[in-house]
């Protein structure tokens, strides 16, 4: 007659003890991968929809501030991204924050190297023609911040076609450095229609 094999709790507690310190040393290196520029890009995407879909639900102009060279707090320059409503001057001034949210970070390891209305990225990084919000809350009076604004009607404002460009880069006391000049992503956002649409570069 076969006996069944039982483990002591020694065996158990080692057994643990070794998952415990192989999640320790795997968890931060993923962590600090940060899901690549695929991933940074998916939320910087959602985060167009979702105010493409405001602006038409609310009738308003909606923006996404995405801080650049000198724009704003230093830890949120060409990492961090947030909604807010904004008026129909040339350029757009700010008015008020979208109820409930906050500034959303990249991934280490990703930033938002360019905004503007060409597709690609410049070598070193240059927004162009960038559509520029200003008085936003928080920043330095006279300090503008790079932005895709909505209209009512789902186009963009400005009159041309706007790309958010999202590479493999990191921040230095709000100081930009590319580490992979082919890794990038450009998310497209129809000046007609809104629409968003992503041309990976690999």
């Amino acid at each position: 007659m076969l006996r069944r094999a039982h483990f002591s709790l020694v065996e158990l507690l080692v057994v643990m003890a070794i998952m415990a310190i192989l999640m320790a040393v795997v968890v931060p290196a993923f962590k600090s991968f940060g899901g690549g520029v695929s991933g940074a890009s998916r939320m910087v995407g959602s985060q167009l929809r979702l105010a493409r879909q405001y602006a038409i639900a609310h009738r308003k102009r909606i923006a996404v501030l995405m801080p650049g060279l000198n724009q704003g707090p230093a830890e949120n320059r060409y990492v961090a991204f947030r909604a807010c409503q904004v008026d129909n001057q040339s350029p757009p001034n700010f008015i008020a924050w979208i109820t409930g949210t906050k500034w959303e970070f990249l991934p280490t390891g990703s930033v938002i190297a360019e905004a503007d209305q060409d597709s690609g990225m410049q070598s070193p990084p240059n927004d162009g023609t960038s559509t520029l919000v200003t008085g936003v809350d928080g920043f330095s009076a006279g300090v503008s911040c790079r932005a895709v604004v909505f209209k009512p009607t789902g186009a963009t404002a400005g009159g041309a076609q706007r790309f958010v460009t999202v590479a493999n880069g990191f921040v230095s006391n709000g100081s930009l450095t590319i580490k992979n000049a082919q890794d990038y992503v450009d998310i497209k956002v129809d000046q007609y229609t809104g629409r968003v649409s992503y041309e990976k570069n690999l």
